[in-house]
């Protein structure tokens, strides 16, 4: 972990940021369902972290702990820990103690030139991304360049600027999402050849999430429309990706209007995609065109399966949990 603090700070000195204005259309509460499947944690819109048992949501939260501004959060394979992406004068990355909500550990800690008072890219500071273990991770700072913690080599993307990282639950992988503000380009990369694989055209859109499937073989993107002042459509498209190949057309697509930055989680074992779309919560087998199972319900605004499958987690709009049983999938 430390290794990789101080392969930031480094990068940091040699690479000044270049800082623009821009409003982030990605924040947004986020839940994670503990590994062991005992608890569940969730934060919105940069409120306290809380933790419920996963066998009780209605009651008090068993755990509360306050960050900074909370955006991202993700539990340690071992279920003993959080870890956290915060937003403040900077961005920082903490990992807190599941049990006593105490903070352990700085992975990163990038603070602003207070004197600009303007964000760092569209995700408010340099975006990283760590693989599964926690142990090693990607970051880039307001440009094209990807640099991996403890090589030498890293990255290069083809457009624009990376906003959103994510790697393949196998870690072969990395995928990154770039773009100029009102477009976007999506690009997967072999961490061990080092070399490009995939690329995702994307059109007039800003990527507001990137999905790997459990066999780290497909790629969900959800889209959103970038401006603002017109009417548009978002999207979530569905990518199998094979090796060495550029993407226009995706496998399953689902449009919706009006523009809506749809949600997506992935099915822990099967190839099934939850999609929280304005109206409902749908369940899709990516092979079947018609969703296996539909919720109605408004406003989701992040989705997480259960370790086991069996269940989904919601964050309603006003930041409540709610969990559906998929017995009758």
């Amino acid at each position: 972990m430390k290794q990789i603090f101080a392969i930031c700070v480094a990068i940091f000195i040699v690479m000044p940021p270049m800082i623009f204005a821009q409003d982030n259309p990605l924040r947004s509460s986020s839940v994670a369902w503990s590994p062991d499947g005992t608890r569940i944690a969730a934060t919105s819109d940069g409120a306290a972290v809380k933790i419920w048992s996963a066998d009780n949501i209605m009651s008090e939260p068993i755990l509360v702990f306050q960050p900074n501004v909370a955006i991202n959060l993700e539990w340690t394979p071992d279920s003993d820990y959080l870890v956290v992406q915060e937003e403040g004068d900077g961005t920082q990355v903490t990992k807190w103690d599941a049990k006593t909500g105490e903070m352990v550990e700085m992975l990163l800690n990038y603070r602003l030139d207070t004197s600009f008072n303007l964000w760092l890219s569209i995700y408010g500071g340099p975006i990283i991304a760590f693989d599964s273990t926690f142990t090693r991770a990607a970051f880039s700072l307001n440009s094209n360049v990807i640099t991996i913690s403890d090589e030498i080599q890293g990255f290069v993307t083809d457009y624009g600027t990376v906003y959103r990282m994510r790697w393949s639950p196998d870690n072969s992988r990395l995928a990154a999402a770039t773009g100029t503000g009102d477009s976007y380009l999506i690009q997967t990369f072999e961490f061990e050849r080092g070399v490009l694989v995939n690329t995702i055209s994307g059109g007039d859109y800003g990527a507001s999430d990137i999905q790997w499937s459990a066999d780290s073989k497909r790629l969900a993107v959800a889209s959103v429309w970038a401006n603002p002042l017109a009417p548009g459509i978002a999207n979530v498209r569905v990518f199998l990706l094979r090796t060495f190949n550029d993407y226009e057309t995706p496998e399953r697509e689902w449009k919706f209007d009006p523009a809506h930055k749809a949600v997506i989680a992935w099915h822990p074992s099967q190839n099934w995609l939850a999609i929280a779309s304005p109206t409902a919560v749908e369940v899709y087998d990516i092979a079947i065109e018609k969703p296996m199972l539909t919720i109605p319900v408004e406003g989701v605004t992040s989705l997480d399966w259960s370790p086991n499958g069996t269940r989904i987690v919601g964050v309603l709009p006003d930041s409540t949990l709610q969990i559906w049983e998929m017995s009758e999938v």
